[in-house]
């Protein structure tokens, strides 16, 4: 028992001082407004989990389809 409580305090004494040391300052992020100049959502994903997304041939050419596909094509949609 004695061993846990050293341990916890040796982890404590290591780790709190990063967490002061951690300026707090608001970011501001432009995601969204660098969107809206491009015009475009780019949309990545491994094509590998069905049925998220997946692979399938139409017509001699490979296809990403599944729900998350058909999400992100509803999203400018929207």
């Amino acid at each position: 028992m004695e061993k846990k409580v050293i341990g916890l305090i040796g982890m404590l004494v290591v780790f709190l001082p990063m967490f002061w040391s951690m300026p707090v300052s608001a970011q501001t992020d432009d995601s969204l407004q660098k969107v809206l100049d491009r015009g475009t959502l780019i949309v990545g994903t491994s094509a590998d989990n069905p049925p998220k997304e997946y692979i399938r041939m139409n017509n001699g050419k490979e296809e990403i389809i599944g729900f998350d596909i058909d999400i992100a094509k509803k999203l400018p949609k929207n």
